[in-house]
């Protein structure tokens, strides 16, 4: 609860600056970036896993996604001696925030979202195969979550983003429930370059 406290009292401050005319908004003004990224969901929490998500921004406003699946669901592992129910947990994280430009090639955004963590057993002794997509075939072990092991979380953190050409930016988000990293593309090069062309 401390930590909450905190955090509020940094994001009243950053509130506070935004009005001051510290950040140079027109930074944001038609941003369009697309971003991938990895990283642990559900730190500081009683269940975590290593995940994958993707973000996108649009005009300043940022939006992401988080997930952990089980760590045992695709392992290929499994000797017959073994107990065929491994422990195992999942993870998923969402969030939303607001980047204020500290510098043309940087900038720091408040967040706050959702953490939702449980634990549960995967049968590694059952596989299934999903063919709903005829290019891709995917196996995987079950996953039984254990009932009562559901938590759900708010999350709020801090995320920095560094640009260091118009190409492409690195990000890494902290926050109470989740610690990721990423890389986006930045659309908007894309789209002056063919105005460019249209031009000449």
């Amino acid at each position: 609860m401390k930590k909450f406290y905190i955090l509020s009292v940094v994001l009243i401050a950053v509130t506070m600056n935004t009005q001051a005319q510290w950040f140079d908004f027109s930074e944001n003004k038609g941003r369009c970036a697309l971003g991938i990224h990895a990283g642990l969901a559900g730190w500081n929490a009683e269940y975590k896993t290593i995940g994958w998500g993707a973000s996108i921004q649009i005009g300043g406003v940022y939006l992401d996604y988080l997930d952990g699946g089980p760590a045992h669901r695709h392992s290929a592992d499994y000797r017959a001696d073994d107990d065929p129910l491994w422990n195992d947990s999942t993870a998923f994280v969402f969030n939303v925030g607001y980047q204020l430009p500290v510098l043309p090639w940087l900038r720091v955004m408040p967040i706050v979202g959702y953490c939702q963590t449980d634990a549960g057993v995967t049968d590694v002794s059952r596989t299934y195969t999903d063919y709903s997509n005829n290019a891709l075939i995917d196996w995987y072990h079950p996953y039984h979550i254990t009932p009562g092991t559901r938590r759900h979380h708010v999350n709020l953190g801090l995320g920095v983003f560094v640009q260091p050409c118009r190409w492409v930016e690195f990000y890494t988000v902290g926050s109470f429930h989740a610690l990721y990293g990423g890389v986006s593309v930045n659309l908007n090069a894309f789209i002056k370059k063919e105005e460019n062309k249209i031009k000449w």
